[in-house]
């Protein structure tokens, strides 16, 4: 789950042993060593999200609820669902984080087919980058791919090139790509992320997130209720059940 740092950032104890003929100070080394590895596998994505299992789906392949493979990415903006909805969910998110890529994949989908394409909940994808300059500028290029209705296919590829370890996807150069290789005008969203058309957009994202007490990403927002991390759908669909039996 990626923790809340500065945008412009990334993010022992010992004694001699005698007997083990290992310092305390090379027992220190080697601890440190193993921390920064799980850190900077955490950090760029590279392997599998903690707790996860290799295949990251955390079922068999093609059985998991949000199995989206072959699936055309669904249209319009990061708003879906009746604007009168009875819940409202609101995921926060950094495109470099690899449990929000987890939660794109096998939470978000069912959760709109569900109950957003039902009229019970209105969904809203909020950006909220903490992982560096490359995570807000992947969220300015979503937004702007969001002005052209783009805005879910943009996400789908920036999560599945995340996930794949392309660090490049999150460069100037990689999010034009993106943009070339879904079809977007390419002259209109050069003109829109070059000058950061979409920042306020993004900023005002990030404040509301930082008032309401987001610290770390994915976070749901379900009626106002804060659920931190990259719960699997059968409990976001259980709090979403309860949450409209309260509204009835």
């Amino acid at each position: 789950m990626g923790k809340r740092r500065n945008p412009a950032q990334p993010p022992g104890r010992g004694t001699a042993r005698r007997r083990s003929g290992i310092s305390g100070g090379a027992m220190a080394a080697v601890a440190a060593v193993a921390a920064l590895a799980v850190l900077l596998a955490i950090w760029f994505g590279t392997g599998p999200a903690p707790d996860a299992p290799a295949g990251g789906s955390g079922g068999p392949a093609g059985t998991t609820a949000g199995d989206t493979a072959g699936v055309p990415a669904r249209s319009g903006g990061r708003t879906v669902g009746r604007a009168d909805a009875p819940v409202v969910v609101e995921m926060y998110s950094d495109f470099q984080c690899p449990h929000c890529a987890t939660a794109a994949r096998e939470v978000v989908p069912p959760l709109l087919r569900e109950y957003a394409d039902a009229g019970q909940v209105r969904f809203v994808a909020r950006y909220f980058p903490i992982l560096g300059p490359g995570s807000t500028l992947a969220a300015e290029a979503a937004a702007c791919a969001d002005r052209q209705g783009r805005f879910w296919a943009y996400h789908d590829e920036l999560f599945r090139r995340g996930e794949s370890g392309d660090r490049s996807a999150f460069t100037l150069s990689g999010l034009h790509e993106i943009a070339g290789d879904l079809g977007l005008d390419g002259a209109r969203f050069r003109s829109c992320l070059e000058n950061h058309e979409t920042r306020g957009e993004v900023q005002a994202d990030y404040d509301q997130g930082t008032r309401l007490g987001v610290r770390a990403t994915p976070t749901f927002l379900i009626n106002g209720v804060k659920i931190e991390g990259a719960l699997p759908y059968a409990e976001i669909k259980r709090l979403v059940d309860v949450a409209l039996k309260e509204k009835r």
